[in-house]
């Protein structure tokens, strides 16, 4: 995974002025947290900022390595949803939206960089890849290293597709609405048809780990 890289107190969006305690935040949800954004409060926009940073990093490394691209992309997103904030509809997932904001813009890159071949390479994925990592807590609890590895080693057969609906099935929880619109499928259909194609290859390679990860198949 990409080295832990902090928001930058130089940029613009990080007036020092402004800055206020994230306490008043913890207590909010999604929506709320996004609509005192949208609002005005420059509070709010940094909170999302430093909450956010390090997770789209990560997340646009799978489609590319280029670091700078990906930062500049991430400064870039912020700076635009700022400027256009009341025209912004509403959220109960920010790091949806983000995500999927991020993509956009990240394969809109590679694209005029021709980088992206055609329209059918898209189609099977981008190089996506990750790892289930020991230290997530529910992971630690449930599965030996062992396992892990063994489980990490089941995901790397998959298609680039398949682990990139994994990634936002388990890793990030999102709902099949939320995977349709990140994947461009024409259906949510089309997106449980793909998540559960993918789990039935991993349940196959490593019907143990897979029972604990997702109980629901049993």
């Amino acid at each position: 995974m990409p080295a832990n890289h902090s928001p930058d107190p130089k940029t613009s969006i990080l007036n020092n002025e402004l800055q206020q305690p994230a306490s008043q935040f913890s207590a909010m949800t999604d929506r709320q947290i996004w609509d005192t954004f949208k609002a005005g409060s420059k509070a709010a926009l940094i909170f999302i900022y430093e909450c956010y940073f390090d997770a789209l990093y990560a997340y646009g490394h799978q489609f590319s390595r280029d670091s700078e691209m990906v930062k500049d992309c991430i400064q870039e997103l912020f700076e635009e949803i700022n400027e256009s904030r009341k025209r912004l509809s509403h959220t109960n997932s920010i790091r949806h939206y983000l995500y999927k904001a991020l993509k956009y813009k990240i394969l809109k890159v590679l694209k005029r960089q021709s980088k992206l071949l055609s329209e059918q390479s898209y189609q099977h994925g981008l190089n996506f890849d990750f790892e289930i990592s020991a230290e997530q807590t529910i992971i630690n609890r449930q599965l030996q290293e062992e396992k892990i590895r063994s489980l990490n080693n089941a995901i790397a057969n998959l298609t680039d597709r398949q682990k990139e609906v994994i990634f936002y099935f388990y890793y990030e929880g999102f709902d099949m609405e939320q995977i349709k619109q990140l994947m461009h499928f024409k259906s949510v259909k089309a997106a449980q048809n793909i998540v559960y194609r993918a789990i039935k290859q991993l349940r196959g390679l490593l019907i143990s780990c897979l029972l604990a990860l997702f109980p629901f198949l049993t």
